[in-house]
């Protein structure tokens, strides 16, 4: 089994309201208690984010307690249409021959059904593997 994890909203929450797309520094950023006690089995992320923003991004989860990631795959494109970023993680997903991606949003895991032939479920799911 690999597993790997979307990061805003899912791996990584936030109290701001409005809820911001990417999640920063300076939006107080939680680990998902789901998570927490069991940061070593998170090892891959797959994002839509910029990987502009890739050291900010690392900074971040080695604040919140995740030192065990080992691969993190950005969007290499600013484009962020629904149909780039679901093609952008499948193909992500493919490559690094993932089996599950734990996303939060019921609707994108609908959407990732649809260009990504694993398992995609929510963090409360992951739970339970």
């Amino acid at each position: 089994m690999k597993i790997a994890w979307d990061i805003d909203h899912t791996l990584v929450l936030s109290n701001k309201e409005p809820q911001p797309v990417t999640i920063r520094v300076d939006d107080d950023p939680l680990l998902n208690p789901v998570v927490v006690g069991r940061e070593e089995d998170v090892t891959i992320l797959v994002t839509g984010r910029s990987y502009l923003y890739w050291r900010d991004t690392y900074d971040m989860l080695l604040s919140l307690g995740l030192k065990d990631v080992k691969q993190m795959c950005f969007n290499h494109k600013e484009l962020y249409t629904q149909h780039h970023i679901a093609s952008m993680k499948s193909a992500h997903l493919r490559a690094i021959e993932a089996t599950h991606y734990v996303e939060d949003n019921p609707h994108y895991r609908e959407v990732m059904c649809g260009y990504w032939d694993g398992e995609c479920i929510s963090s409360k799911e992951w739970m339970e593997l």
